[in-house]
C-alpha cells in the first residue's frame, strides 16, 4: 500500500411531531458511515479501491473487528485489481447486486408501488437514450 484514506461520519437528529389533536411523538435517528480507500502500486501500475459501510447506528457500531474487516475488504479489493483484464467488446449481461443498484432490482423483485414507480422511471430512461427494447437483467443475490 502506498496510501490509505479513511473518512468517518457520525451524526444524529431528534425529531418531534405534534399534531392539532395534542398527540406528540418523538424519534431518535442516528446515522453513521465509514469509507476506507487504498492505493497500491505493483510493477509501476497503480490501483485504487474502497470499502464502505453505513447505517442507522450509533458510534457503538464500530467495533475493532468491524473496522478491521472493512480495512481488509478495501485492501483485498485493491490488490485484486492487479489481476484484472479488459473485457471483450460487445454485448454482455448486466448483473445487479443488492444495495445501491436499486431501481431495477426493486422492479425485478416486485415491490408493489415501488415497482410501478420504478418501472415508469426505467421506461422514461429508455425513451431518453433511444433504447426501445428491454435490457437483459439478471438479479444477483449475495
Amino acid at each position: 500500500m502506498i496510501k490509505c484514506r479513511a473518512a468517518w461520519l457520525d451524526e444524529y437528529s431528534h425529531l418531534m411531531i405534534a399534531n392539532s389533536d395534542g398527540r406528540i411523538v418523538a424519534d431518535y435517528q442516528p446515522m453513521t458511515g465509514m469509507y476506507i480507500s487504498c492505493t497500491a502500486e505493483q510493477n509501476g501500475q497503480k490501483e485504487e479501491a474502497y470499502a464502505m459501510t453505513a447505517g442507522r447506528y450509533g458510534i457503538e457500531y464500530y467495533t475493532p473487528e468491524r473496522v478491521d474487516a472493512l480495512a481488509k475488504k478495501a485492501v483485498s479489493r485493491t490488490v485484486l485489481l492487479f489481476e484484472a483484464v479488459k473485457p471483450e467488446a460487445g454485448e454482455m449481461e448486466v448483473v445487479l447486486a443488492p444495495g445501491s443498484s436499486g431501481i431495477l432490482l426493486h422492479e425485478a423483485m416486485g415491490h408493489g408501488m415501488e415497482a410501478d414507480f420504478n418501472r415508469k422511471k426505467v421506461f422514461d430512461l429508455r425513451r431518453q437514450d433511444g433504447q426501445a427494447g428491454r435490457r437483459k437483467v439478471r438479479q444477483h443475490r449475495g
